[in-house]
């Protein structure tokens, strides 16, 4: 059984992105998967000449997810097992199935804030 996650993107203007993790929810292994995207988003939010927007970001959350996936792969090919892929990555949702779906997790990357918030679901 996969341990779920939602992770929505949040900008200053109530703008939201939503993205499905089906396995490998669990903080220990978003936190760190996420904290690339967190310091460029910080690196670029504190810098006034450049805009963040909340597609770009959402570009990056996808990269993050397209590395992890690949990483994988590769290491399964390395010791000799076929490639399945694991669902680990993000996967972009609308907000209505954001909204009726489990998840064991939920984070929150604010864009305003420029912060990464987790909470469990009880």
């Amino acid at each position: 059984m996969g341990t779920p996650a939602l992770l929505t993107i949040t900008d200053e203007y109530g703008e939201q992105v939503f993205y499905r993790r089906h396995y490998d929810g669990y903080p220990s292994h978003v936190m760190p998967n996420l904290a690339p995207v967190l310091e460029r988003i910080r690196a670029v939010g504190s810098n006034d000449s450049y805009g963040l927007r909340i597609s770009d970001v959402a570009a990056l959350v996808a990269w993050v997810g397209v590395e992890e996936e690949r990483a994988y792969a590769k290491d399964r090919v390395d010791i000799g097992l076929p490639n399945f892929g694991k669902m680990s990555t993000w996967l972009q949702i609308d907000e209505e199935f954001a909204h009726r779906g489990y998840f064991s997790h939920y984070y929150v990357l604010d864009l305003e804030t420029l912060s990464l918030y987790e909470f469990m679901n009880a």
